[in-house]
């Protein structure tokens, strides 16, 4: 185990690589900026940490699945329960957006998003 790695740094990438020495059966993804008003505040670095491309691609690079967390935030919540396979994803709040961003990454839809939800810097 590598410990807390802070995804908001620039070198977060470079402490896992190191860390793993290029061994890795698996990446359990469990960070997450979860506020909701402190990402709407703060969008870049809601999609750094909630969608982080690097950690995908590392993982590609080194054959390991990412186990991955989401929320009931990619859901617009008008109602009190969600079924997954059969409620549509609506997220109200980039919070919501930034997870169902990276939910799709990893299930091979829809892998870019509109740019400018990240301020014009890379995509999910």
């Amino acid at each position: 185990p590598l410990g807390n790695i802070d995804f908001s740094s620039d070198d977060y990438m470079a402490k896992i690589q190191n860390g793993c020495g290029g061994s890795v059966d698996v990446i359990v993804h469990l960070a997450a900026l979860s506020s909701p008003g402190y990402c709407e505040n703060n969008p870049k670095d809601a999609w750094k940490v909630n969608c982080p491309l690097e950690l995908y691609r590392f993982s590609l690079e080194v054959g390991a699945p990412i186990i991955y967390v989401s929320t009931d935030q990619v859901y617009e919540g008008t109602k009190k329960f969600y079924v997954e396979d059969i409620d549509e994803t609506l997220p109200v709040n980039v919070y919501g957006r930034t997870k169902l961003a990276f939910e799709r990454v990893l299930l091979g839809k829809d892998p870019l998003l509109n740019e400018r939800e990240m301020g014009g810097s890379e995509v999910c």
